[in-house]
């Protein structure tokens, strides 16, 4: 049953109020900070069954772990818990260029988006057109099939050859007009391909370097990704 918007208002201020309570304790000593830590991961929890969000705090257990390896780190006991707020500047507009099908790597791996599902996952950019973006979709990847680092947090999966997607483009030829697969050679002309990085704590794909670019002639119409 659906929390009533007066038990949801209760929970945020006990969150609130362990928030507080927590950003307050470095005068206490670490069992003291664990407890607090606690507390706030209970109210935290008792939000998320109540509205059904998740929210996104450390838990219990990773925080132990990252003081274990602070104090292993310096050699001393860690009293101090630092929280760190910072500012996430994204875009608030990107341009559809279409949906994603597939990625190319140099290094004999293709990454294929699933196009039956609920969630498409689609190429867009930036409204200058000089960076990419992978936006929607599950982009989840199985790292087993990379000769990679799987622990990282940030991975280079390799560099992109070729992007395939679907769209369709009104202003050229007739064949164009309808919505259909087109693919990309990255570096073609200046040889520069990007780079194609996992975020595996949040299953996320980012193109990174490159010299591609999408250029706009003098009558607003562009011929879609160059290089």
């Amino acid at each position: 049953m659906p929390a009533t918007a007066k038990a949801v208002e209760k929970l945020l201020k006990a969150v609130d109020k362990a928030e507080e309570a927590l950003q307050g304790s470095e005068v206490y000593g670490r069992s003291k900070q664990r407890n607090l830590q606690k507390s706030l991961q209970s109210a935290l929890r008792k939000l998320e069954k109540a509205t059904g969000f998740r929210a996104s705090k450390m838990n219990p257990s990773e925080a132990d772990t990252a003081q274990s390896l602070a104090e292993a780190f310096h050699g001393r006991p860690e009293e101090e818990l630092i929280e760190i707020r910072r500012t996430v500047v994204e875009h608030e507009h990107l341009a559809t260029a279409g949906v994603l099908l597939k990625i190319e790597l140099t290094n004999g791996n293709d990454i294929i988006f699933d196009t039956d599902g609920d969630e498409l996952t689609y190429l867009a950019l930036n409204p200058e057109g000089s960076q990419m973006y992978i936006e929607g979709g599950d982009q989840s990847i199985d790292l087993d099939d990379f000769d990679v680092d799987a622990t990282k947090d940030s991975i280079i999966l390799g560099k992109v050859r070729r992007v395939y997607y679907s769209t369709d483009k009104q202003h050229l030829g007739k064949a164009d007009r309808t919505a259909g697969p087109y693919k990309h050679k990255l570096g073609e002309e200046s040889g520069d391909m990007p780079h194609l990085l996992y975020d595996r704590l949040n299953e996320a794909l980012t193109f990174a370097g490159g010299s591609y670019y999408v250029p706009i002639d003098l009558d607003g119409n562009s011929s879609g990704i160059h290089d």
